[in-house]
């Protein structure tokens, strides 16, 4: 079974379920940044495995964009811990589908705790 966690989209209010993407940690072998804190930040999945390219020219792994509002000005250290506590938590319980990054401590959701999307992409490897 698949581990994975889920990074909210849009809060749930009395009128509106929550939306989220869920995002799989299985592979997931580094996490890299690109933009910074507060412009276009994107956090960045990279995962197990090579994938012949379309066109033939070489071979591409695949990877995960996590786009971040401008809004979220949190460091990567913190981003990476987040992500880190959420598929630690993921493998360990299967099933389970925490957040991406926790509720505040009132329990409510912030500008920190959504994404804005997720989106997968081919790196290519030389």
């Amino acid at each position: 079974m698949s581990a994975y966690i889920k990074g909210l989209k849009s809060a749930g209010t009395a009128t509106a379920a929550p939306t989220f993407d869920l995002i799989n940690v299985d592979g997931v072998n580094k996490v890299s940044f690109s933009g910074s804190a507060g412009s276009s930040h994107v956090l960045v999945l990279h995962y197990d495995g090579l994938l012949v390219d379309t066109a033939g020219t070489g071979y591409v792994a695949p990877s995960l964009n996590i786009a971040l509002p401008d809004t979220n000005t949190s460091s990567t250290t913190v981003i990476r811990n987040a992500f880190a506590d959420a598929m630690k938590a993921a493998v360990q319980a299967p099933g389970s589908i925490p957040d991406l990054f926790p509720a505040q401590p009132n329990g409510e959701f912030g500008v920190n705790q959504i994404i804005t999307s997720a989106t997968s992409s081919f790196e290519a490897v030389t």
